[in-house]
């Protein structure tokens, strides 16, 4: 029930009008906290580089809604950001449904399994409105264009994204990570950081590749 009220709450205020970027930016820089478990860290990592690119898509999108229109190199970044979103973004989901499953089993009350399974259950929906967007942006820079979707096809299905994403990762900086910081023992979260190990071995290039695109589009979108 929290998780429901805190959703609506935050959809509400976060109905502005389109150009506020600066006040988003300022929203997604102020959640991060240090935790002594590696796991965790990474994790709220994650969610600082996810915010950080998020406001720089959202600068984006306010330049492509201002003009009704896309020019060769925003078409070239909106890839680049509809990919780490989609990507990065799902990677980050599979190792949280890691620690997710673990709190669950661990729970001491109903209540906390249900809220951490909520929460779990709102990767589906992240994803997708990732899948939603990404289908949007490849049909409207696809070098053989022949689309049915408009300029504010991709911005009302990229705002969509945006919008659930922000509170999605708002409710597990404010309310879940720290739930599961003082229920679950210093060996279980090691055993989750070592699963992690395990998750981002194989595909480290394209971690790498994927933050440094970021590292890019942050830099370029301010």
């Amino acid at each position: 029930m929290y998780s429901i009220l805190t959703r609506r709450c935050l959809k509400l205020l976060a109905r502005a009008p389109a150009g506020n970027a600066n006040l988003l930016r300022a929203r997604y820089f102020c959640t991060a906290t240090l935790n002594p478990f590696r796991c965790m860290n990474q994790l709220s990592n994650d969610h600082q580089r996810m915010k950080a690119t998020m406001a720089s898509f959202q600068m984006l999108l306010d330049d492509v809604e201002e003009a009704n229109d896309i020019n060769a190199e925003q078409e070239a970044d909106l890839k680049k950001f509809e990919q780490f979103l989609g990507k990065y973004s799902h990677h980050h989901h599979l190792k949280e449904s890691v620690l997710y499953r673990k709190s669950i089993e661990c729970a001491k009350t109903i209540e906390d399994a249900h809220l951490v399974e909520s929460i779990n259950k709102e990767h589906d929906e992240g994803d997708e409105l990732a899948a939603a967007l990404q289908k949007v942006v490849n049909g409207l820079v696809s070098p053989t264009f022949n689309s049915e979707y408009t300029v504010d096809d991709m911005v009302a299905a990229a705002k969509a994204y945006l919008l659930e994403e922000c509170h999605h990762l708002d409710e597990e900086d404010q309310l879940i990570y720290p739930t599961i910081s003082k229920q679950l023992s210093e060996k279980e979260l090691e055993e989750v950081s070592m699963v992690f190990d395990a998750m981002d071995k194989p595909k480290q290039q394209n971690i790498a590749m994927m933050e440094l695109a970021s590292d890019q589009l942050i830099s370029k979108y301010k």
